[in-house]
């Protein structure tokens, strides 16, 4: 998703809803993206019936176009974004020397943390 009038800081998440699913259910996610980049994304793995739905709705509502970066798919349906919202990490910039940990799902943080030294 492209950013407008957005401000995040590396290791920020969102809350995801959409309405072609349900217009109750919002759920959280990591932003992978570096808040120098242009763009929104996350990375969301099939886990439960929400993201499978989602899987599904996806491949049903999209259609694969070209461009710069690679292939992508165009959504015919919105997603709602709530936030961003803090993490522990949203200082990590302002100290000389820092030491991340993270493995399995608590790694996806430091994505844009990574993208953004």
């Amino acid at each position: 998703m492209r950013k407008k009038g957005w401000k995040q800081h590396a290791g920020q998440y969102v809350f995801l809803q959409c309405s072609e699913l349900s217009i109750f259910e919002w759920h959280p996610f990591t932003l992978t993206t570096a808040p120098e980049e242009d763009y929104l994304s996350v990375h969301i793995r099939k886990s439960g019936d929400w993201t499978a739905s989602l899987l599904k709705a996806v491949a049903g509502h999209s259609k694969d176009k070209t461009t710069k970066e690679g292939k992508r798919a165009e959504l015919n349906f919105k997603i709602a974004v709530d936030g961003p919202y803090g993490t522990p990490s949203d200082d990590i910039f302002k100290y000389k020397t820092t030491v991340s940990i993270g493995a399995g799902v608590g790694v996806t943080p430091y994505a844009s943390i990574l993208k953004s030294v």
